[in-house]
C-alpha cells in the first residue's frame, strides 16, 4: 500500500514538473516571437498561458507593440483598430492610455492618406471625427496637430505644404476653445515661416488672433 502512496506522489510530482517545463518553454517561446515581430503568434502563446507568472502584463505589452508595428511602420490603420479593440477589452484596468493610443491611430490614419494620395479617404475620417471636448475626444485634435509637425509636413513640397496647412485650419476651426490656443500658436509660425501659403491673420495690437478660414 505504502509502495502504490509513493508511487502516486511521485507521479504527481512528474507530472507538475513536466507542465513547468511546459509552461516555461512556451513562455520563452513567445518572447522570441515577440521580438521577431511575429506578434499574432506571440498572443496566441502568451492567451494559452493564462496567469503563468507575469504572462498577464507580457500579454498587453505584446498586444501594444503589435499595434504600434501595425500603425506607424506599416501603415496598416485599420488591422491596427481591430487589434486595438482586442487590446482595449483586457487593458481596461491596466495603466495604459487607452484613449491616447486609439486617438494617435487616427490621427495618423487620416493625416498619412491625405498627404500620400488617399485624401478622400482620410478627409472622410477627418470629417467623421469628433475633435470637441464636449464628447470627450479632444486627444485626437492634439494628435493630429502632433503628427502634422512630427511628419515635417511644412517643409516638403508646395503640395505637401498645402494639404498640410488645410488640415491644420479644419481642426483648428472644428476645435473648442481649450484646443484652439495651441493649435493658433503653431498656425502663427506656419504663417511666418510660409508666406505664400497666405493665411489670413488679424494683427491686434503685440499679438495675433485668426479669422476667418478658407474653406
Amino acid at each position: 500500500m505504502l509502495k502504490k502512496i509513493i508511487i502516486y506522489l511521485l507521479s504527481g510530482v512528474l507530472i507538475l514538473s513536466l507542465t513547468a517545463c511546459g509552461e516555461k518553454g512556451k513562455y520563452e517561446k513567445a518572447e522570441r516571437l515577440k521580438d521577431e515581430q511575429k506578434y499574432d503568434e506571440a498572443i496566441a502563446l502568451f492567451t494559452e498561458l493564462g496567469d503563468y507568472e507575469d504572462t498577464e502584463n507580457k500579454l498587453l505589452s505584446c498586444y501594444n507593440r503589435y499595434i504600434e508595428y501595425l500603425y506607424k511602420e506599416m501603415h496598416q490603420y485599420d488591422k491596427a483598430l481591430e487589434v486595438f479593440d482586442k487590446f482595449e477589452d483586457l487593458a481596461s484596468d491596466s495603466s495604459y492610455d487607452l484613449e491616447g493610443i486609439k486617438a494617435d491611430i487616427q490621427a495618423q490614419s487620416a493625416v498619412y492618406k491625405i498627404l500620400n494620395g488617399d485624401e478622400n479617404d482620410g478627409w472622410n475620417e477627418l470629417k467623421n471625427m469628433d475633435l470637441s471636448t464636449e464628447h470627450g475626444n479632444t486627444r485626437v485634435a492634439t494628435e493630429i496637430q502632433r503628427t502634422l509637425l512630427t511628419a515635417d509636413a511644412f517643409r516638403e513640397s508646395n503640395e505637401s505644404r498645402y494639404k498640410a496647412y488645410k488640415v491644420m485650419q479644419y481642426i483648428t476651426k472644428h476645435a473648442t476653445e481649450n484646443e484652439l490656443r495651441p493649435l493658433e500658436y503653431d498656425l502663427f509660425y506656419i504663417d511666418r515661416d510660409y508666406p505664400e501659403l497666405k493665411l489670413c491673420t488679424l494683427e491686434i495690437g503685440d499679438t495675433f488672433t485668426f479669422g476667418k478660414y478658407y474653406q
